[in-house]
């Protein structure tokens, strides 16, 4: 389909009426989704300023279809990496974010901070430098009333500096990645912290994302859940896979569409959620 032929449908479109729109709308979807290029070129040229809202709804719908197959893929991995998931859960905030952008920004973040390392003894000194990083430097700020969708970004979270904290722990798990560090991610009755794996010491050690990275002892965690009423299970120094990690985060979205009554977008994120129930 050429370029005026677009700019003809989508202009058909807008002077149908709702209910005999569908069939001219699902051919627009598969320009949308086949000549992307094309789409993009007469969108820009002729309807910049104002593109018809159920434009903006089909770009979305057919992006969440590409987001579904690339969960389906996600779910099928035995042990698929962290930041694969993070970008699809960012993905569903910005449907056209590019894998090596999402990976630019995180290398960015790690090369900034790897000289804050370099006269770091261990883990601990590590941990106290992400902190200093992470929340001074960076400014971020845990966000845990009124969550809103780009609060569960990991990639707008480098630019509004605010984030749920499920989010600053993937933060800390995907910088120490990077520089061969063992953090990991766990859930002590359902207080997500980060987990610091020294070899050195005699046990893990935690940081708390909720209260500006304030590090914790085992002997405090366990406080912590026994100050609960809560029974002590060993399975709490389990780390999260990344599995659970993105199925924490959906139903996360899940909660926070509920208060927007958004039903469409709900659709999708529990389609999502059960591609990783299988």
């Amino acid at each position: 389909m050429y370029e005026n032929q677009i700019k003809a449908l989508i202009n058909l479109i807008s002077a149908e009426p709702v209910e005999s729109a569908d069939f001219l709308k699902a051919e627009l979807a598969s320009v949308i989704k086949n000549k992307p290029a094309v789409f993009k070129t007469v969108l820009e040229a002729e309807f910049k300023n104002n593109t018809p809202a159920f434009v903006h709804t089909l770009i979305e719908e057919v992006a969440f279809d590409r987001l579904r197959d690339s969960f389906l893929t996600f779910s099928n991995k035995i042990n698929p990496d962290l930041e694969e998931g993070l970008e699809l859960i960012s993905k569903f905030e910005n449907p056209v974010l590019d894998t090596k952008t999402f990976n630019q920004k995180i290398d960015a973040v790690a090369a900034r901070f790897h000289p804050m390392t370099l006269n770091c003894a261990d883990s601990l000194d590590v941990a106290q430098a992400m902190q200093i990083f992470f929340f001074n430097t960076l400014g971020i700020k845990p966000v845990s009333v009124n969550l809103r969708p780009q609060h569960m970004s990991f990639d707008k979270m480098f630019e509004s500096r605010s984030a749920a904290g499920i989010m600053i722990c993937c933060l800390y798990a995907v910088t120490g990645q990077r520089l061969g560090l063992d953090i990991t991610v766990v859930d002590f009755a359902g207080r997500l912290l980060v987990q610091f794996n020294e070899p050195s010491f005699n046990e893990p050690f935690y940081v708390d994302p909720f209260d500006g990275g304030k590090v914790l002892t085992l002997r405090e965690c366990m406080e912590y859940i026994v100050s609960r009423s809560i029974t002590w299970d060993n399975k709490y120094l389990e780390p999260l896979t990344s599995h659970l990690i993105i199925r924490r985060c959906l139903a996360n979205l899940i909660f926070i569409h509920k208060k927007f009554k958004d039903e469409r977008r709900l659709a999708y994120l529990r389609d999502f959620m059960t591609l990783l129930d299988i």
